[in-house]
């Protein structure tokens, strides 16, 4: 949506929203006050609201006005890549900024100078997981997500750019690829993450034809890649193989290295963790699940994700319950998301694939849990780790 169709005048404190938001954010206001749990909320939440879309010239007022203040901010997100590759690339519902937390107490109260007021805040002690989130209007503002962070543990993440023509300071490149690779893409994020890719190559090699750029950024990520093995700090992740879906997934969901699959723990721990005593540890652990049988009978979605419905869950829930308890500082998705869902991703996007309800149910045994490590653009299998004998069998 154009920005002049926003009324808004911060210097005035007041902001109008279309009609339209309005009427929307009544509705989001009405779901969170159902007696319903926080999860039936949430999705109602998404059904009837989305953040107005924040135009660029707010985003540079934000900027002005936390700099004239002599706050430490820096962009992130959407808006973050934006600005580093000097032009608008899609529309952003929110903007993200990574603030020093000793200057986050003058940010908020700046921002409220211009017509922004706290919507909510959360406290944690992982990193980028505290925030203070401010609206300018109740029910249907622009959303400013300001994230507490130390600067000096992280003088690599920073650069600066440009939007609507001025200066900007925002995250790096490698800050906003490291950073996605920590959790589950959406269509943003993969939208996002090549607008990163093709701007990094353009850069370096301007005059070189498109198939040697290709060439060039994949001995980059390689070279990488390799730097990350040999220093140990190679993400892994832990999943159980199904190979009997491996037909029905979608372009979308295929990665190199890895079958289809359900996944136990991602994040895991870096590939300089995983020593001989940690694998004997996890193989102890998952000794005590059993062995069980799959079956995927139905079709599930998140928001942009299809994925097949597998049962038993408690099984796939005991293996990640075992994991956590050995690593309490891991979670899956860094817990991002309430609830732990057991799904077999078979698409991105909001249709499923064509034809896959003809090969359901999907029935399978298993067996083992595979440690796989990140290597490139895709994965390797580091271990295949059994699962406990089968209840009523003699494996």
């Amino acid at each position: 949506m154009h920005s002049s169709q926003w009324k808004y005048d911060h210097q005035a404190t007041s902001f109008e929203p279309p009609r339209a938001y309005l009427l929307r954010g009544r509705l989001n206001a009405l779901a969170w006050r159902l007696p319903v749990s926080h999860r039936v909320a949430s999705r109602l939440s998404e059904l009837v609201y989305r953040n107005p879309p924040i135009p660029a010239e707010l985003v540079v007022e934000v900027i002005s006005t936390l700099g004239a203040g002599n706050v430490s901010c820096w962009i992130r997100g959407g808006w973050g890549v934006d600005a580093l590759v000097g032009r608008s690339t899609r529309s952003h519902d929110d903007l993200d900024l990574l603030v020093d937390a000793g200057d986050l107490p003058l940010a908020v109260s700046l921002l409220e100078r211009i017509g922004f007021k706290e919507h909510y805040r959360v406290d944690s002690d992982r990193p980028l997981f505290s925030r203070v989130v401010m609206h300018d209007h109740e029910l249907a503002g622009h959303t400013v997500d300001l994230q507490p962070i130390e600067p000096a543990s992280m003088e690599w993440a920073f650069a600066s750019g440009m939007i609507d023509g001025s200066p900007v300071p925002c995250v790096s490149r490698e800050f906003q690829i490291t950073h996605r690779a920590s959790y589950r893409h959406r269509r943003v994020d993969r939208k996002d993450l090549a607008v990163l890719r093709k701007s990094a190559v353009d850069a370096s090699t301007p005059a070189v034809p498109r198939r040697m750029r290709a060439i060039a950024a994949t001995v980059s990520s390689a070279a990488a890649s390799l730097a990350a093995s040999l220093t140990g700090r190679a993400a892994t992740s832990l999943i159980v193989p199904v190979p009997a879906a491996q037909r029905l997934l979608d372009p979308s969901a295929r990665v190199r290295g890895l079958p289809a699959h359900i996944t136990v723990m991602y994040p895991f721990l870096r590939s300089r963790e995983m020593s001989r005593r940690e694998r004997r540890r996890l193989a102890d652990a998952l000794s005590a699940v059993p062995a069980f049988e799959l079956t995927a009978s139905s079709i599930g979605r998140f928001p942009n994700v299809v994925y097949l419905k597998p049962e038993p869950t408690s099984s796939f829930l005991a293996i990640t319950h075992a994991v956590m308890a050995l690593w309490p500082q891991v979670r899956p998705y860094e817990g991002e998301f309430e609830e732990i869902v057991p799904h077999l991703t078979v698409s991105y996007g909001d249709e499923a694939p064509s034809g896959i309800a003809e090969h359901l149910p999907i029935t399978a045994p298993i067996e083992e849990v595979w440690l796989m490590r990140r290597l490139g653009r895709g994965w390797v299998r580091s271990a295949r780790i059994p699962l406990g004998a089968q209840s009523g069998s003699r494996r």
